[in-house]
């Protein structure tokens, strides 16, 4: 989805803050903390917006990071990724379980690293992309508007793999 609308104002990766560097980047590199609540919870949600279509608008601004002021409730992409969330509800609910069940150290073999791969993750985002605004949709623009990062094959293989 956002690729398809790079640095216009639906590009949901468009931060006008990030343009400005320094401390300012790094306060929003630090939200990427949220992102372990927030992957589970679009998946909790996806059965919720499958069967309530009055939820599919806040679902898909909320998850997908829709920007455009489309009528949502009947969307294919949307229900089509509340499909494909799913899986991913099914094995959300089963590590819940089997951490309940078991008492397994969740935080420290698992919530942590998930908090650090989220900043790093947000990190990644707020590099790769220029944040300002353009009013065209051509290739072009998509490949001027993202950096690709190359550290060698440390960087594919840690810090940026595709």
């Amino acid at each position: 989805r956002h690729h398809r609308a790079v640095g216009t104002a639906e590009d949901p990766y468009l931060h006008r803050l990030a343009a400005r560097g320094g401390w300012v980047q790094r306060v929003m590199m630090l939200r990427g903390a949220l992102l372990p609540v927030w992957w589970p919870l679009r998946a909790l949600m996806a059965p919720l917006a499958l069967a309530w279509p009055a939820f599919r608008p806040w679902y898909a601004r909320g998850f997908m990071q829709d920007r455009s002021r489309q009528d949502l409730r009947r969307h294919p992409e949307v229900i089509a990724c509340a499909r494909a969330d799913l899986p991913h509800c099914a094995g959300y609910l089963l590590a819940i379980a089997a951490v309940v069940h078991w008492d397994l150290p969740f935080f420290t073999y698992y919530g942590l690293p998930w908090i650090v791969g989220g900043i790093m993750n947000a990190n990644r985002v707020l590099l790769e992309h220029q944040h300002v605004e353009i009013d065209e949709r051509a290739p072009e623009s998509i490949w001027r508007m993202t950096r690709t990062m190359t550290f060698g094959w440390i960087g594919k293989l840690v810090l940026y793999p595709r």
